[in-house]
């Protein structure tokens, strides 16, 4: 059907358009200045235009998806030990400069790594194993000390001899012995000091001598309380001869003049020249906020003071009261504050057996001794304990210069019990009650480290270089890596072999349970609140509580630089690529291979190098020897 026209329209009027002026025409260009800005003009022309959609170009050749990567092509420097000795055995870390760079990169992941694993089963920084030998109190006739410290087998406390004693058992003796308690705290302690004078001061107005036997030195007042044999020291004479430290021999007088404190004239010093001068005598007498954890017969520093004679370290304390103590020097100056500072009581019974170093070369140093290395099981384990028992390249006896640990060889045997199939330690001395130090002992810090420092060298070889490095040992302090004062040693052989107690002494049974023999010790049953005493177990055998563990590491932790911003370990340490676990024994070939994907983003957009770290579970080096090679494949998005 034919449309029919709408009879209301009307016709449509065309109107002819009309004429465009014609852009005027631009003269030619004759500069090079008019050229370069009418090209400007067109260009910002076109860029204002409306562009047709276009895919960005994307370089094939810059932008790598995967990236395989060998430690074969290290470009870096050999690896450093403690920032000191350079290793040319071994490595954990590799340094692979890019041929061709990596250029808009938005993420970054590992897929897929291996590498072999010739290590031995325990890390080198677990080769030490800590103990204690106490002395138990004999009463048969033995002479004990000022500052010994013993446990009294009937009731399994600590007590320190404080005036040298015989036949006085200690927990009937107070005067001769002073509690500690049922424990005996491996803490150093601290105090603060207010005041520091000498005990005794004299002033004395002139000397004489009775060639060639006697000095008197006459003072102004009454010295007769000086007891004879105690020590003065005499200042300020005009003739240097009779300044110095001497003993009384005796003291005289009833007043001005006559009063005088009298001594041997043991270098038959003339008459000389009569003076005046001080004197004094009785020790030196610190004023102090508290003396816990300070006891008569042991050492004690004090720093701060404004007179130096007052600082250093003191070898023997004399006297303790609650607010103040008493040290033999006799030492004069201006009072003032300062602060005092003890060992730990249980410092001087700390000892050690160890495995060297898997590092240190057998035929060189002597086959008579035990060394870390691969271990097929326990037995094998046993045998090398065995030797590190009987034979040390320290020697035996062995005590540090500083007095931090001791060795002796034949203390302890460590075998394997096949029956239960742990490890099991039989301590010798019945006169003595052995503890395994807990893993978190504030004592094994100073330990650690001078026998770190005494093994430099392994004792009378004198080997130099890698081969003669020190036992090693790793420091925790505040949930960090460190060398330095206030921390633990938290792994140990004790821990390795099975153990694992923690060190913590707030339960006493606890406690008690960890020595051998076991000292009666009485506690509150916290079901009932009832005090009772668990009689001593005379057994001498320690076996493990928990199992020898003989695995390396569970996981290796991979650390790449350019990915610091993105990851970071529980110690705070940046840069974690992967932790990837080890899933195969001693002189296998560990592997990974990416389950889930999760890309870091925080990384340079630019990537030309990039540098590998290794470290084990411990945050320890895991360290490869040069014959490994480690190969990782890596995702990159762009």
């Amino acid at each position: 059907m034919e449309e029919q026209p709408d009879s209301d329209a009307q016709p449509v009027e065309v109107q002819e358009a009309e004429p465009q002026e014609e852009a005027a025409p631009q003269e030619p260009i004759r500069d090079v200045e008019t050229f370069w800005s009418r090209l400007d003009d067109v260009l910002q022309h076109l860029e204002s235009q409306p562009q047709p959609g276009t895919k960005p170009v994307r370089s094939f050749i810059y932008q790598p998806e995967l990236l395989s990567v060998s430690s074969q092509d290290d470009s870096g420097n050999e690896t450093m030990k403690n920032g000191l000795a350079v290793n040319p055995y071994f490595f954990n870390s590799f340094t692979v400069k890019l041929q061709k760079s990596c250029v808009n990169v938005k993420g970054i992941q590992l897929l897929r790594c291996s590498f072999p694993t010739p290590v031995t089963n325990i890390p080198d920084t677990e080769t030490t194993f800590w103990y204690y030998r106490f002395p138990k109190y004999i009463n048969d006739g033995r002479y004990y000390n000022a500052g010994d410290l013993v446990i009294d087998p009937t009731d399994g406390n600590f007590y320190i001899c404080v005036i040298t004693s015989q036949f006085t058992p200690p927990n009937s003796n107070p005067s001769f012995w002073k509690l500690v308690g049922a424990v005996a705290p491996n803490n150093s302690t601290t105090g603060a000091i207010t005041a520091i004078a000498p005990v005794n001061s004299f002033t004395f107005t002139s000397i004489t001598t009775s060639a060639p036997y006697f000095v008197f030195y006459f003072t102004t007042t009454n010295p007769t309380g000086l007891l004879p044999g105690s020590s003065f020291t005499v200042s300020g004479a005009t003739s240097a001869g009779f300044n110095g430290t001497f003993s009384v021999t005796n003291t005289q007088g009833t007043g001005p003049g006559t009063w005088a404190i009298i001594a041997t004239n043991a270098l038959q010093i003339p008459p000389g020249v009569s003076s005046g001068g001080s004197i004094v005598a009785g020790g030196t007498i610190y004023t102090a906020t508290s003396t816990a954890g300070l006891y008569v017969g042991l050492p004690v520093g004090v720093s701060g003071a404004t007179t130096a004679a007052y600082n250093g370290t003191f070898n023997t304390v004399t006297a303790v009261t609650p607010t103040s103590f008493t040290i033999n020097d006799g030492l004069s100056g201006a009072s003032s504050t300062a602060t005092w500072f003890a060992a730990s009581i249980t410092k001087p019974y700390l000892y050690m057996i160890r495995l060297q170093p898997s590092w240190v070369p057998p035929e060189l140093v002597g086959t008579q001794y035990a060394y870390n290395r691969t271990f097929i099981d326990y037995a094998d384990l046993s045998t090398e304990l065995i030797k590190a028992a009987t034979n040390d390249p320290l020697g035996s006896p062995f005590t540090t210069a500083g007095g931090e640990y001791k060795y002796l060889a034949n203390d302890v045997s460590l075998n394997y019990n096949a029956t239960y199939n742990k490890i099991e330690a039989t301590w010798i001395d019945d006169e003595i009650y052995y503890l395994p130090a807990g893993t978190e002992d504030p004592n094994l810090f100073d330990a650690a480290d001078a026998l770190y420092y005494d093994t430099i060298g392994v004792s009378n070889v004198n080997l130099g270089g890698w081969s003669g490095d020190g036992q090693p040992y790793k420091a925790i302090k505040n949930g960090s890596t460190s060398t330095q004062g206030n921390s633990n040693i938290t792994r140990t052989l004790n821990m390795r072999l099975g153990w694992t107690w923690n060190g913590n002494t707030t339960s006493i049974p606890n406690y008690k349970n960890q020595f051998r023999p076991i000292p009666t010790y009485t506690w509150t049953n916290p079901f009932n609140n009832v005090l009772e005493t668990t009689p001593a177990a005379n057994i001498d055998n320690f076996i493990a509580p928990s199992y020898a563990c003989l695995v390396n590491t569970a996981t290796v932790s991979i650390f790449l630089d350019p990915v610091g911003g993105s990851s970071q370990d529980s110690t705070g340490a940046a840069g974690v690529l992967a932790t990837v676990p080890l899933n195969t024994q001693n002189n296998g070939v560990g592997f990974f291979d990416k389950v889930l994907s999760h890309k870091l983003t925080k990384i340079p957009s630019q990537l030309q190098e990039l540098r590998f770290t290794f470290q084990d579970e411990q945050g320890n080096p895991f360290m490869l020897p040069n014959s490994a090679v480690v190969s990782m494949v890596l995702g990159v998005e762009y």
